[in-house]
């Protein structure tokens, strides 16, 4: 639980946010139980992202054909 209190204190900010894109998942909220146990967080959905290995791994990135030109990603 304060982990969680930590991270939604510290949330970091979302390069993408003045485009209303969520570039990730983190929690913004904690949901408690009717006796005020932590039972769970609440966090933005990332709609049609992609998983890692499709970007960081060169044969998948090149087998979707992402347009990702960059030396850091596939190549």
């Amino acid at each position: 639980m304060q982990k969680l209190a930590v991270m939604i204190s510290h949330a970091p900010t979302d390069p993408n946010s003045h485009i209303n894109h969520i570039s990730f998942a983190w929690p913004t909220s904690v949901l408690k139980d009717i006796n005020g146990n932590c039972v769970g967080f609440l966090m933005p959905e990332v709609t049609n992202a992609r998983q890692l290995i499709d970007i960081y791994d060169p044969q998948h990135c090149n087998k979707l054909r992402l347009g990702i030109n960059s030396g850091d990603f596939c190549t």
